[in-house]
């Protein structure tokens, strides 16, 4: 599913003051009911989980906030947390770019995506959404473990639901704000979700196996950034983007400095 601005859109999310008491926050969610928040500035709604298959079937967006809604800490007003429009210099190291752009494989990415597209879906509360996801770590997990210079890591980000997140890092020479370059790994069918066939070659296979590949060619290539470059594969995003909010909110709760983010969702 593709969002625009769905970077902005996160910190619109998190910056909902809190009007929701915590008693009703643990009522509703021990009910089985989802907190989704329609538009920037209005009050979150609960919603069942069949409101909310309704809501994507009718292609409106939303954010399901339940996991990050914090009744006990109003949010300042998303205006005052994003930073004002700067003016960059033009790109530079293009030799390099064009170097590493040439190393990467579309074979390799085909591969990938035959591989993910063979599960049966990729839904955040499904085993194969699970197995899905243990396939992309050990899979950029042994890439990184191929180039042992660059220091790269890879691990799952843990979540209340069955499907994790996966956040692969490579060091910078200082540890400056993080560069992100994220996709959605999860998919889903909209009629039987948990068990229901949904490859989601594009919607977002398409970004989960650029993302692996542009890993593994910038590793390949001995690629050193000055500060920390991360790669995101999230979980949930197709029920309400809930893997990148969580990792928003970590992030945010840590201090975390964020230099820039790109999303690949749907590329084919």
């Amino acid at each position: 599913m593709k969002f625009s601005s769905a970077f902005l859109g996160l910190l619109a999310a998190l910056s909902v003051r809190a009007a929701i008491s915590e008693s009703e926050l643990k009522e509703n969610t021990a009910k089985g009911l989802r907190l989704i928040s329609l538009a920037e500035g209005v009050d979150p709604v609960w919603k069942t989980e069949d409101e909310k298959l309704d809501l994507m079937r009718s292609k409106i967006n939303f954010f399901d906030v339940t996991e990050v809604y914090d009744p006990n800490t109003p949010i300042t007003a998303l205006s005052g947390t994003v930073s004002s429009l700067v003016t960059y210099a033009p790109p530079s190291h293009q030799d390099e770019v064009k170097a590493i752009i040439a190393t990467l494989s579309l074979d390799n990415m085909k591969s990938y995506l035959a591989t993910l597209t063979a599960f049966n879906n990729r839904y955040y509360k499904s085993q194969t959404g699970v197995d899905a996801t243990n396939w992309i770590v050990k899979t950029v997990g042994d890439i990184a473990a191929a180039y042992p210079a660059s220091q790269a890591t890879v691990k799952a980000f843990t979540h209340t639901w069955i499907q994790s997140s996966i956040i692969a890092r490579i060091p910078g020479t200082s540890n400056g704000p993080v560069t992100i370059l994220g996709a959605h790994m999860d998919s889903i069918n909209l009629n039987n979700p948990t068990n229901g066939r949904a490859p989601g070659a594009d919607d977002d296979g398409s970004g989960t196996v650029n993302l692996i590949e542009a890993f593994r060619a910038l590793l390949a290539s001995g690629f050193k950034p000055a500060t920390p470059v991360e790669f995101h594969w999230y979980s949930g995003e197709e029920a309400g983007l809930l893997g990148s909010q969580a990792i928003a909110k970590s992030y945010k709760a840590a201090g975390t400095q964020v230099k820039a983010m790109m999303q690949l969702d749907m590329t084919a």
